[in-house]
């Protein structure tokens, strides 16, 4: 079974408070566990990792939101180091792309 290693520091939560109706935006909004899930695995580092880069060992998540226009945007940002662009050219050319 796998155990994630990592822990969160804390979610900030910024922006308006938005009231969205679950029937229609129900689906979309509990796609979302995918995406804070995928900030947690991929983006931050284990607490060793994060302590070599001289940060704290626990990560963080930050959450925004707004409606700008009648379109509603949505950002999810961890605090992790990040995917350089080599990395993401070497993980293209695995892949073909």
């Amino acid at each position: 079974m796998y155990r994630l290693v990592k822990q969160l520091n804390e979610v900030n939560i910024v922006g308006e408070y938005i009231l969205l109706d679950a029937e229609h935006f129900g689906p979309f909004l509990f796609s979302l566990v995918h995406v804070f899930r995928n900030a947690v695995v991929h983006g931050i580092g284990t607490p060793d990792y994060r302590e070599s880069l001289q940060n704290i060992p626990f990560g963080s998540l930050r959450v925004s939101q707004k409606v700008e226009a009648g379109v509603l945007s949505i950002r999810i940002e961890d605090d992790g180091s990040g995917e350089t662009r080599a990395g993401q050219d070497w993980r293209f050319r695995c892949r073909g792309i």
